[in-house]
C-alpha cells in the first residue's frame, strides 16, 4: 500500500513536470495563457509563474 502510494506521487509528479515542459513550449510559441489554460487544465496563476 505504502509503495502504492510512493509509485502514484512519482507518476503525478512526472505527469505535472510534462505539463510545465509543454506550457513552457506553448508559452515560447505565443500562445495566448488563457487557451494553455483550457487546454492543460493548469491555473493560469500557474502558468504565469512559468513566465518568470
Amino acid at each position: 500500500m505504502i509503495l502504492e502510494k510512493g509509485i502514484e506521487k512519482e507518476i503525478e509528479k512526472d505527469v505535472m513536470q510534462e505539463k510545465i515542459a509543454i506550457v513552457k513550449e506553448m508559452l515560447k510559441e505565443g500562445i495566448d495563457i488563457d487557451k494553455i489554460a483550457k487546454i492543460t487544465k493548469l491555473p493560469v496563476e500557474e502558468i504565469k509563474k512559468l513566465l518568470n
